[in-house]
């Protein structure tokens, strides 16, 4: 509950982003993030609880680690991306 708290300005806000930057794929662009996002969630959670059962709680952080990782990654991308847009319109 706390998560979706946390978490739920983010889709609006990234939805609005990604519908600027591909005017002609909004409904693609919007079932990726969408998928992307519950995907991310469901993984990250069951990964990180096999590889903690498995070795340790510590091995399972890392995990979560590389996930923030790939996040920021992404963020930094897309956000060149918004801000090549924009020069351009």
């Amino acid at each position: 509950w706390f998560s979706g708290l946390c978490f739920g300005p983010i889709f609006p806000s990234t939805l609005g982003s990604a519908g600027i930057c591909f005017k002609k794929y909004t409904g693609t662009i919007f079932s990726i993030i969408m998928a992307g996002g519950i995907l991310g969630g469901v993984i990250l959670s069951s990964g990180m609880g096999k590889i903690a059962g498995a070795s340790s709680l510590h091995q399972g952080f890392r995990l979560i680690l590389a996930g923030a990782g790939l996040m920021l990654i992404t963020q930094i991308l897309v956000g060149s991306r918004i801000k090549k847009y924009l020069r351009q319109n």
